[in-house]
């Protein structure tokens, strides 16, 4: 779905009985306008909703509801003619336009891993695929039985190739951004009194 989008048209008795109240403010005192207004905007209820009210001077008997993201629906718990009350889930939308990974680093290594680091990670559906992403948390729990540590991995998911409970390989560069010089241990000579 996106954003704005319809995902249903809904009568309330209590969200009813809010504009109502508000409707009449107008003819009252200036001052209960604001805090009638207040209640109606307190159901959540989209703009438009309140537009009606104020233009036309009139409590629209249902009104639309919209999708108020971009993404995917994961539940639809509707039907026609529903009733339904405070609290259920009508719809579940995600956007995985960014994912997370959750990365297992064991607790040797976890004093080399910091929010903000580079991380590539490698899914096993894409093997010739990397994608790219940063630290944003490492958890502060240790698990005992892996003895291990959740540290979790944005990435942007622009082409939606990345889904909840993939597996994937994590590569977190923890290393200092200035070069070193490096030679393989096979190339120090030893003499006994100096290496070269």
């Amino acid at each position: 779905v996106r954003k704005g989008q319809p995902l249903l048209r809904m009568y309330s008795p209590a969200i009813a009985s809010a504009a109502a109240e508000y409707l009449s403010a107008f003819s009252g005192k200036a001052a209960s306008i604001p805090g009638s207004r207040q209640r109606v905007m307190n159901f959540a209820v989209p703009p438009e909703f309140l537009t009606h009210i104020e233009t036309k001077r009139e409590v629209p008997l249902t009104f639309t509801w919209t999708a108020p993201r971009d993404g995917v629906v994961l539940e639809r718990n509707v039907v026609d003619g529903m009733r339904v009350v405070p609290g259920d889930v009508l719809f579940r939308i995600a956007d995985h336009s960014v994912v997370w990974a959750v990365v297992d680093v064991t607790e040797r290594d976890l004093a080399a891993v910091a929010k903000g680091q580079p991380v590539k990670v490698r899914v096993r559906s894409y093997p010739d695929k990397e994608f790219n992403g940063v630290v944003s948390l490492v958890y502060p729990h240790l698990n005992p039985a892996t003895r291990t540590v959740n540290v979790r991995v944005e990435l942007p998911n622009p082409d939606f190739l990345l889904r909840p409970d993939m597996y994937a390989d994590a590569e977190i560069n923890t290393g200092d951004q200035v070069p070193v010089l490096t030679v393989p241990d096979s190339a120090v000579l030893d003499s006994g009194d100096r290496q070269a």
